[in-house]
């Protein structure tokens, strides 16, 4: 039965910049979003940067959310962790020189491992990243790290300097998957991590062409996923790489609410592609 958002069968939903306001909380009009594609039985999925353990705090707010993926795509599974669909760690030694660069640096470093959160610094990005979250990384050693099944690790730094660590040789010429998905944060995961390939794993299991998702998100992160899927929309303060990738760009206003236009925009595209 043809429904407004037809036809669409998923979507793919960004969290910060996305779904979470400013506040890191998920508005009512943002909610309401949410609860109009789940009551045209769309299947509403979760895909963040984030850790599968800092997404729960949002994603238990959701009832209609089954599925997420998280660390950049290189970790999907079911809401309460039981049923792994897919899963891609960094070579042991790739990761560990990952980590001995940031530190080499003087970079603010977390670990994201199947095991947990963890931290080899403290000070003041290791509480930001906490705020972040909402979740304070373990703190460890590069030894225990060595025993972990490493997803990505991610260096903090103010973005000036970020901008000038991302261009060095070190860290510019690898064959890993890199990323700045906040402009203080910049990530490094195994080369077939991305938002597309954590996806591309879950509509396989979920029985869903890629043609019948559509993906919203904000940062250079989401692009994967926005070329992958059937319809992307871009946040209207997203980054202009994100702009460029998605099919369209939802309207200006309180960016509390983005995820709610973006949705309207959405559904009024696809009602008139059904009239055409």
């Amino acid at each position: 039965m043809s429904h407004p958002f037809s036809p669409y069968q998923a979507v793919a939903i960004d969290l910060d910049g996305t779904l979470l306001g400013p506040e890191l909380d998920i508005s009512p009009a943002n909610r309401a979003a949410i609860d109009e594609l789940s009551s045209h039985g769309l299947e509403i999925i979760l895909a963040s940067g984030r850790h599968h353990t800092s997404m729960l705090r949002h994603a238990r707010k959701i009832p209609q959310v089954s599925y997420m993926v998280s660390a950049q795509g290189g970790y999907v599974a079911d809401i309460e962790n039981s049923n792994t669909i897919f899963s891609c760690h960094m070579d042991n030694a790739e990761a560990l020189a990952a980590i001995s660069l940031g530190l080499e640096h003087d970079l603010s470093i977390v670990v994201y491992s199947s095991q947990g959160i963890h931290t080899l610094s403290t000070g003041p990005w290791v509480d930001y990243y906490s705020k972040l979250t909402g979740f304070p990384p373990e703190y460890v050693s590069i030894e225990a790290v060595s025993q972990m099944d490493v997803l990505k690790v991610a260096f903090f730094e103010e973005a000036e300097r970020l901008d000038e660590i991302e261009r060095l040789p070190a860290f510019r010429d690898t064959h890993l998957y890199t990323v700045r998905s906040l402009t203080n944060i910049f990530e490094k995961a195994h080369p077939n991590t991305s938002k597309r390939t954590g996806l591309e794993a879950l509509l396989r299991h979920l029985d869903i062409a890629p043609e019948r998702l559509a993906s919203f998100g904000d940062a250079n992160n989401d692009t994967p996923m926005f070329e992958f899927s059937g319809f992307s929309v871009a946040m209207d303060h997203a980054w202009p790489a994100a702009k460029k990738a998605a099919t369209i760009v939802a309207p200006e206003g309180d960016p509390r609410e983005s995820f709610a236009r973006a949705v309207q925009a959405f559904k009024d595209q696809a009602s008139s592609l059904q009239h055409d």
